[in-house]
């Protein structure tokens, strides 16, 4: 069952719905709060959502699916830590099923949806090959919705959801300290002005798989 607290009021002793987990003695009843900015994207927040459609969306072989492993991690609602892999930074909806992004309500001159993000961290290898498999709560991901996603500390790229695996795939070479940001769902092919609080919706995951596949 999902329970839920306010940004104001600390609720440590329950499961929350707005949380920022931090890094330390991590488990599924030590959350605590915190709003995440746009990543850098800084300049995120204030992109014009044409802009955001115009921007190309990067794709991935599908054959990386079937490349040999070296190594694995696996996040899930019930498990937030594996070896070095871990949840440091998340706004959104926890059960124990998914860990919803959900945009951020935000007023400034009118109200408006802000871009937050899951951001995970691990000691990846310098320049190897890595693959992250987003697993999606089962439902109907038409062409067009896309995700938010940065892989390299700079740079926000937009990503394909898979509407017959419910899953979105990345692949990126490593960074010393690697941070990977999984931002909300979009449908770039349903905006429009009249239902722009409505184009940024909430990402719900049931699982992220990280595999080192190749040198």
């Amino acid at each position: 069952m999902k329970t839920t607290c306010t940004l104001v009021v600390m609720c440590l002793s329950t499961l929350m719905a707005f949380a920022q987990i931090r890094n330390t003695n991590i488990s599924n009843r030590n959350l605590s709060q915190k709003v995440i900015s746009g990543v850098n994207t800084q300049n995120l927040q204030k992109t014009n959502m044409k802009e955001l459609i115009k921007m190309p969306t990067t794709t991935v072989d599908p054959s990386k699916l079937k490349v040999k492993t070296y190594s694995s991690w696996e996040i899930t609602p019930k498990k937030l830590r594996d070896k070095d892999l871990y949840i440091s930074e998340f706004f959104g909806e926890y059960s124990p099923n998914t860990l919803k992004v959900v945009p951020e309500l935000k007023y400034s001159g009118g109200a408006y949806q802000a871009w937050t993000f899951l951001k995970l961290k691990f000691r990846a290898e310098e320049g190897a090959e890595y693959r992250v498999k987003i697993k999606l709560a089962p439902g109907r991901y038409f062409r067009g919705h896309r995700i938010l996603a940065q892989t390299n500390g700079r740079n926000t790229q937009k990503y394909n959801v898979d509407d017959a695996r419910d899953e979105v795939l990345i692949v990126f070479r490593g960074m010393r300290n690697q941070e990977v940001w999984i931002g909300n769902l979009f449908d770039e092919n349903s905006y429009t002005a009249a239902n722009s609080l409505d184009y940024i919706q909430p990402l719900a995951i049931q699982s992220i798989n990280i595999d080192k596949i190749g040198d």
